[in-house]
C-alpha cells in the first residue's frame, strides 16, 4: 500500500484500530520498555512471542537476552549473525540456523524507541519485500534490504499529516489509561501498532 493508501485505510478503520489497540495492546509493552518488572524476560517473551513455534530455542533465548542486556551492541548485521551462529536441534538432531528479522528488530527497538519493528501485519500493509533463502550471504543482505526498507516507509509515514494526525488523535485518548506512560512510547511503536491493527481489522471485514 501507498502511503496515501495507508492513510485512506486507517480513516476507514479507525474505530476498529482504537477498539484493537484499547484491548490491552500496550500493558505489556511499557512494561518492558521501564525495565522496572522483576518478570521482564517473561513478559518480554510473551509480548513478543519468543517461545512461539517459530521462536527461539532456550540457547537462542539466552544469548538473545544477553544481547539485549548489552547496551553497546546496536548493529543490525552484528546481532543477526550471532543469533544465526547458534542453532536450533531437531528432534532429529538436526542443525537449523536461521536470521531472525522480526526478532532483531524488538531487540533493537527495545534500545531505540524510534527504530521500527517488523512483522508479518506490519510488513504486509508496507509492501515490504519477500524473505528469501538462498545462500547464507543472500539471505542476510535480504534481511538488510528489508530492513531499511522498513525504516524508510516508516519515516515517509511519519511525516505524513494524516497519519500524524492519528498518532496525536491516540496518544492523547490513550494518555487517560492508567497504565499509559506517554514519555516512554515513540511515534514509531504507535505507528506500529496502528499498522498491526489495520492489518487485522482489514482482514476481518473481508
Amino acid at each position: 500500500m501507498t502511503d496515501s493508501e495507508i492513510c485512506e485505510a486507517i480513516n476507514k478503520y479507525k474505530n476498529c484500530i482504537y477498539d484493537k489497540l484499547n484491548e490491552g495492546h500496550f500493558d505489556d509493552y511499557f512494561k518492558i520498555i521501564s525495565k522496572n518488572d522483576t518478570n521482564f524476560k517473561s513478559i518480554y517473551a510473551r509480548f513478543y512471542v519468543l517461545n512461539g513455534a517459530g521462536g527461539l530455542s532456550s540457547k537462542q533465548r539466552d544469548l538473545y537476552f544477553e544481547l539485549l542486556e548489552d547496551d553497546s551492541e546496536t548493529d543490525f548485521l552484528v546481532i543477526m549473525e550471532k543469533l544465526y551462529e547458534v542453532p536450533r536441534i531437531t528432534k532429529k538432531g538436526i542443525k537449523q540456523h536461521r536470521y531472525f528479522l522480526s526478532f532483531t528488530t524488538k531487540l533493537l527497538h527495545t534500545k531505540d524507541r524510534d527504530i521500527p519493528i517488523y512483522d508479518r501485519n506490519v510488513a504486509i500493509i508496507l509492501g515490504l519485500p519477500k524473505q528469501e533463502y538462498g545462500t547464507k550471504e543472500e539471505r542476510l543482505q535480504n534481511r538488510l534490504r528489508i530492513f531499511n526498507e522498513l525504516k524508510n516507509r516508516v519515516k515517509g509515514l511519519l511525516n505524513n499529516s494524516c497519519v500524524n494526525d492519528f498518532i496525536l488523535t491516540l496518544r492523547k485518548d490513550f494518555s487517560a489509561n492508567s497504565f499509559w506512560e506517554d514519555s516512554l512510547i515513540s511515534e514509531t511503536k504507535i505507528l506500529d501498532s496502528i499498522l498491526w491493527a489495520l492489518y487485522t481489522c482489514q482482514n476481518e471485514d473481508r
